[in-house]
């Protein structure tokens, strides 16, 4: 996943902010290359402004074999909302 990120231009780095949507539709897109399958993302407050990638959650289904759509949530786990760049994916 990291080589497909840093591939697409979503990669970790210290000096751009991205969208929650984005990054979401990034890794729904073009890691799971389904863009119907819901992720979920947490993030870690960095400052007043953004917000720090923490952690990437994938669903799966039942029988552990296919990924599905994470439940819909109205938690933002952090990382506030939608089309706002604050996400930071950190280098370290």
């Amino acid at each position: 996943m990291p080589e497909t990120l840093n591939e697409g231009g979503m990669g970790p780095t210290n000096h751009k902010a991205y969208t929650v949507t984005d990054m979401k539709t990034f890794i729904s897109e073009k890691v799971l290359e389904d863009k119907n399958i819901d992720v979920y993302i947490s993030c870690e407050r960095a400052s007043s402004s953004y917000v720090l990638l923490k952690q990437i959650h994938f669903c799966l289904d039942k029988s552990l074999n296919t990924f599905i759509s994470c439940p819909k949530s109205t938690a933002t786990r952090g990382c506030g909302r939608g089309n706002v760049p604050n996400l930071i994916f950190p280098t370290s």
